[in-house]
């Protein structure tokens, strides 16, 4: 029992990851705040949640004597964090435009660009299959992004390039933390990820602040810290901090590929959710989805998620 533990921190991770996209999206549509205010206000409590654990912990890298080396390893984790600053900025853009139940499994398609790139410079060779696996996650892309009222025309552009734009974002980040995994424990390397995004987060809100641009809310960005729709939207951050840590759990408890593969399973799970909300609650999200909408999302999904599961595998 014990030795499959992972299968249960995986699928929570899954269940996590989809609620937020979902609460995102949510609160994008109820325009509460401002998409930038928005991605700041729900994102910094998950960097002071990694600061938090890496200052308890006592896993900070910092010693009396500063090896160039480890300084080097502490830029890089923060880059890293504000690449993912980035990334959630851009996926809020993205989910704004976008249905979730269309946008999320673009955004799965990240494992493509990692698969290039670990090609291209990290000199790994793949198995033909993992091709196969590519291939697959193209078609459901492509499927997920046709608008079949019009025949096989594309439908929004906008939503595809935002799509492949966070997809590329996620795997650039997904590639630094790897690397960073090397040299680094996890709780080190979140740390200095975690001051890098709430660096970028602060000085976007001191810059708000400062040039008294902020329109939409009509609150300065520092008061949506302290509403009751700002701390709403900042338990979104949390549970997000924690689901990273539950996936570290599934990470270290059971194998990378199939535990990654069990967190892909958010895509279903987001689809499912966004069906169900638009039939029982349209008031709080709403996407039309008719019986052809319904097979086509639901096929596009289960092929991103077998290419993926494909590439996992064989690349592990």
């Amino acid at each position: 029992m014990a030795e499959n533990l992972w299968i249960s921190f995986a699928f929570l991770t899954a269940s996590i990851f989809a609620t937020v996209s979902l609460f995102d999206k949510i609160v994008l549509d109820k325009r509460v705040y401002s998409t930038l205010t928005t991605s700041a206000v729900s994102s910094m409590p998950m960097y002071v949640l990694f600061i938090a654990v890496g200052l308890v912990t006592g896993n900070t890298v910092v010693t009396s004597t500063p090896n160039p080396d480890v300084l080097l390893l502490i830029g890089l984790s923060i880059f890293t964090g504000v690449v993912h600053a980035v990334s959630i900025t851009a996926n809020f853009f993205g989910l704004e435009v976008s249905e979730v139940s269309t946008f999320v499994p673009l955004v799965s398609s990240d494992v493509i660009f990692v698969a290039i790139v670990a090609f291209l410079f990290l000199g790994e060779e793949f198995p033909p299959l993992v091709y196969v696996g590519i291939a697959t996650i193209f078609c459901g892309v492509f499927l997920i992004s046709l608008d079949l009222s019009r025949g096989l025309a594309l439908g929004s552009l906008q939503t595809l390039y935002m799509g492949l734009l966070v997809a590329v974002l996620f795997g650039a980040t997904d590639i630094l933390l790897k690397y960073l995994t090397f040299e680094l424990n996890m709780f080190e390397i979140l740390f200095w990820y975690g001051i890098g995004g709430f660096a970028t987060f602060a000085l976007y809100g001191c810059w708000r602040t400062i040039t008294d641009q902020a329109t939409t809310p009509p609150a300065p960005f520092f008061r949506a810290l302290v509403t009751v729709a700002g701390s709403l939207v900042m338990l979104r951050g949390v549970g997000l901090g924690i689901g990273f840590f539950t996936l570290t759990r599934a990470l270290e408890l059971g194998p990378v590929s199939l535990v990654i593969a069990v967190v892909k399973t958010q895509v279903l799970l987001v689809f499912f959710a966004a069906v169900v909300l638009s039939r029982l609650t349209p008031e709080v999200l709403y996407e039309h989805i008719d019986s052809r909408v319904f097979v086509q999302k639901l096929v596009a999904s289960i092929l991103i998620i077998g290419g993926v599961v494909l590439i996992q595998t064989l690349m592990s």
